[in-house]
């Protein structure tokens, strides 16, 4: 009895220590994936790539759906262990860079992979030529560009293009901007702008025009005083030119003042006279023939010079601007009221005056002058200013039978005039009149500034003359009769 109870006691103890035992044990599940990167980058061009990674378990892989249309994989699912799969992307031929991801899914666990292709590299020039004027000038190339960019100008422009801004980056359209100098050469020049990023090189060609043959002189209006002096003529010019001295005594050209072939020297002899003196010496443009001409003008002893004597102006209000060349402080007298000096400058020594004088409108239908003096002890200078008529003059001859008649209605700017009524009487416009028979008589009004009329009371008026702009003589340029048989 002791021996079986003893086995039974280490039985049962052996059962429960086994019982025990496997109520311990639990399934270990760790799901995992495991990639040789996370980031991949590729270029523009189209590529493959082996991604190697390994799983505890099977496995699925996806690709995000903006990437759907250029990226692909060679296969989508497999088994646990080490796996490869092919990454395949099409060409780039956007500007943009483009980015993707593939997600591999082991149970719960997940690794994501992210792609980046880069884009096509840009350089994009809106015209490859440029023709311009011969004149300075300023031009903009239009670039559309998503990497940086420079540019050289070729060796043969460098010194008529200058550049006048800076350069962009990134893809957008950007301006380069140059200043292109005036060509003052006959011949068309060309020069070349390279504009580079990279292995990337666009070539601007810049032709400009070559500028028409010309002559142009510092001044053409030169004044000496009575004392003489040695002038200078500064000539530009991209031709071959002459000229040629004046038929004149007091003119001559010192050689050994001649030093540039566009600088010219004259020497002018004193003036001895009373009398201003002029010459003109003439520049020739061989090319063509054009000739520009240099005045010379050379003053008497104190002088004042005045270029015109005469003013002939019309009726409106206005003002004369005029020049006087003078070496002498002079008075100006105005003959008459409606010619008033508007601004003046003095100065001293041989220079420039200019003169401005408000002139009145002229109310009046007949001519009028005035005259200007510039006086200077001895000197004097005489300006005659004639003021045309006002143009607007109208008279109306009505023949009636009225012993009262009423004067017209009239309309129009500045109305004025007199009236004469037939039988010696006269008056001004708007006034009735109170005749002392009723036998036919003429009443005459003349006016100014009436462009309509209206005549209240037409019973025995017989017959209507208007005369428009009369002359001095009295025939009417142009009239009308409106009616020679009144009901």
């Amino acid at each position: 009895m002791k021996y079986i109870a003893r086995i039974s006691i280490f039985c049962l103890t052996c059962f429960f220590a086994s019982s025990c035992q496997k109520d311990d044990v639990k399934p270990i599940t760790n799901d995992t994936i495991i990639t040789a990167t996370e980031y991949i980058i590729f270029g523009v061009d189209a590529d493959t790539y082996q991604l190697k990674f390994s799983s505890s378990g099977t496995w699925t892989a996806t690709i995000s759906d903006n990437a759907s249309s250029w990226c692909r994989l060679n296969k989508r699912s497999g088994f646990s262990g080490d796996n490869i799969i092919d990454i395949i992307v099409d060409n780039n031929n956007s500007y943009d860079e483009r980015n993707a991801s593939i997600s591999i899914i082991c149970g719960k666990a997940k690794s994501i992979i992210t792609i980046t292709q880069k884009q096509k590299d840009a350089l994009i020039l809106e015209s490859n030529k440029i023709e311009v004027s011969e004149q300075e000038s300023v031009i903009s190339l239009t670039v559309q560009s998503n990497v940086d960019y420079n540019y050289v100008l070729d060796d043969n422009c460098k010194s008529w293009v200058h550049t006048n801004s800076g350069i962009s980056k990134a893809l957008s359209t950007s301006r380069l901007s140059f200043k292109v100098d005036a060509n003052e050469d006959l011949t068309q020049r060309e020069g070349k702008i390279y504009i580079t990023a990279g292995l990337l090189t666009e070539v601007v060609t810049i032709f400009q025009m070559g500028s028409e043959p010309k002559l142009v002189i510092s001044e053409n209006n030169i004044i000496v005083s009575s004392t003489g002096e040695i002038i200078k003529i500064e000539i530009s010019s991209n031709t071959e030119y002459e000229y040629k001295l004046p038929d004149v005594d007091w003119i001559t050209e010192p050689q050994s003042r001649t030093l540039s072939e566009y600088t010219h020297y004259f020497k002018i002899d004193e003036n001895l006279s009373y009398d201003q003196r002029s010459a003109e010496i003439p520049f020739i443009n061989k090319a063509n023939g054009e000739t520009e001409i240099v005045t010379i003008t050379q003053m008497q002893k104190d002088a004042i010079i005045i270029a015109r004597n005469n003013y002939n102006i019309s009726g409106e209000q206005q003002i004369l601007d005029f020049t006087v060349n003078t070496n002498v402080d002079f008075e100006i007298n105005i003959s008459s009221e409606w010619i008033q000096e508007y601004t003046q400058e003095s100065s001293r020594s041989l220079t420039e005056r200019h003169l401005s004088l408000l002139i009145d409108a002229n109310p009046s239908t007949t001519e009028r002058s005035a005259t200007i003096s510039l006086n200077y002890n001895d000197l004097k200078q005489t300006i005659l200013i004639n003021q045309v008529a006002r143009t607007d003059k109208m008279k109306i001859s009505i023949i009636h039978s009225e012993t009262e008649f009423l004067s017209p209605e009239f309309q129009g700017n500045n109305i004025s005039g007199i009236v004469t009524w037939g039988d010696g009487a006269q008056s001004e416009l708007g006034n009735s009149h109170y005749f002392n028979n009723s036998y036919p008589k003429t009443s005459t009004f003349e006016t100014v500034g009436v462009n309509k009329f209206k005549i209240k009371n037409l019973n025995s008026i017989t017959s209507i003359t208007i005369y428009c702009n009369e002359d001095k003589n009295g025939t009417a340029e142009d009239f009308e009769i409106i009616d020679t048989n009144w009901d």
